[in-house]
């Protein structure tokens, strides 16, 4: 954040307005501290902020993608089980109201057909004590005419009526039309009886049967209840395997990229090496002051000259036989003050803000000529390029070769011409130039 810049929540903490289009945005409800968040708005924030979390440190798979892949395999495994349960708890429940519904109706047509047996017998009844009153009746009217018409004939022919004899078969006769009377009732109650037992034990059996069925429809609810806790037990175990097997193949993939990235950065070392190993050996010079560059670019008669120079102890960087010159310094104190400015240099904060070597050798004149010292240019030269390169140019050494009457070898560091990086064009350039 640049300095000076407030935060959203140190705006809002003051601007009672801007809290309440921030609590409006998504956006900038992001950027809010927790505590301006309602109790429902932190729980999302913390759910997002732990589902967005890793499954295993370093891994790629959130716990967000493993929730999505877990219900994804989840329906595919379990779901065509638990609808052919849903299935078949529709069809008992279904089969339930059918049985319901048709054994109440078998009850109700019984208790009707009841009701109506009831009403038939007590009419059958009231019918049959009236034909029996009737035929009383009648039966005692007509033994009274007969008796009268008998009487009258008797006494036509002047024979005698025996009224005692005609009274006992007269009443004879109506006994036996009674007894045909209360056997027709008694045989119309009985029907009756019979019919309502009938009823009644159809009434029973209904009800017996619709028990039976309720209790089997029952077992089978029972028996699927079961069927779905094991499959949700099935499912939890299933769940539990999943999580640890995503975890054991995210961890798996943690290793293999790191892994992986060793063996990158093993080649890349082993390849930087070997580069630096090239440029070391091509930078490296011989006994004869080549590198091995230059070396190999001589001819065969130019490296004859050159080791014969050198035997006559002649000037090397002249390459020329006929320049003779005294022996070499072999006295190390070129090389101790090479590395009391190199060491200055090394503790110099300021040699960082220079781009070319020229430049860091300027600055290190003025500072030695400040202080008083005295030392030779070209170690100073050599200094600041071996502080800004690692190596000396071919000049820089040809000078020490020649001013000092020394060998570049005994300071240890590889000889390389230094080139200047190419100029960067700036963005307003390569925009106008549409370059890039």
């Amino acid at each position: 954040m640049p300095a000076g810049k407030q935060s959203l929540g140190q705006r809002v903490a003051r601007n009672p307005t801007l809290l309440k289009r921030a609590l409006a945005d998504p956006g900038l409800r992001s950027k809010l501290p927790s505590r301006y968040l309602t109790a429902k708005q932190r729980k999302t924030r913390n759910l997002n902020t732990r589902l967005n979390a890793p499954l295993v440190p370093g891994g790629d798979t959130s716990y967000r993608d493993f929730a999505r892949q877990r219900n994804t395999q989840e329906r595919l495994t379990f779901g065509p089980q638990y609808q052919e349960l849903r299935n078949e708890k529709n069809n008992l429940a279904a089969q339930r109201q059918r049985d319901t519904s048709y054994f109440d109706q078998y009850r109700g047509i019984v208790e009707e057909a009841q009701r109506k047996q009831a009403e038939l017998a007590q009419q059958a009844n009231t019918a049959a004590a009236g034909v029996a009153a009737s035929a009383q009746g009648a039966s005692q009217q007509s033994n009274e005419q007969t008796a009268a018409a008998q009487r009258q004939a008797a006494a036509k022919s002047g024979a005698p009526f025996d009224e005692a004899a005609y009274r006992q078969m007269a009443g004879a006769a109506a006994a036996v039309r009674n007894t045909g009377a209360q056997q027709q009732v008694a045989q119309v109650a009985g029907e009756g009886v019979s019919a309502n037992a009938l009823l009644g034990q159809l009434a029973v059996a209904s009800h017996q049967d619709k028990g039976a069925r309720l209790d089997q429809l029952t077992g089978a609810e029972k028996k699927l209840q079961k069927a779905k806790q094991t499959l949700t037990s099935k499912k939890a175990d299933w769940r539990t395997q999943f999580y640890y097997d995503q975890m054991n193949e995210a961890r798996k993939r943690v290793l293999e990229n790191q892994a992986y990235n060793l063996d990158v950065a093993k080649a890349q070392s082993d390849a930087a090496g070997s580069a630096a190993d090239a440029d070391a050996k091509s930078l490296k010079v011989n006994k004869w002051g080549y590198t091995d560059r230059e070396w190999a670019a001589l001819s065969v008669s130019e490296r004859t000259a050159v080791k014969k120079q050198d035997a006559n102890l002649k000037d090397p960087t002249t390459k020329d036989p006929k320049t003779p010159k005294k022996k070499w310094d072999s006295s190390d104190k070129h090389v101790t003050t090479f590395k009391e400015l190199l060491g200055g240099l090394g503790s110099d904060k300021n040699t960082k803000n220079f781009t070319t070597p020229d430049n860091l050798a300027n600055y290190l004149r003025r500072v030695v000529k400040r202080r008083g010292g005295t030392y030779p240019d070209s170690l100073i030269q050599a200094a600041a390029e071996v502080q800004f390169q690692g190596a000396v140019t071919r000049k820089t050494r040809n000078r020490i070769n020649k001013e000092l009457n020394i060998r570049w070898t005994p300071f240890g560091y590889p000889v390389k011409d230094w080139k200047p990086p190419k100029p960067v064009k700036s963005p307003k350039f390569l925009k106008k130039w549409g370059a890039g």
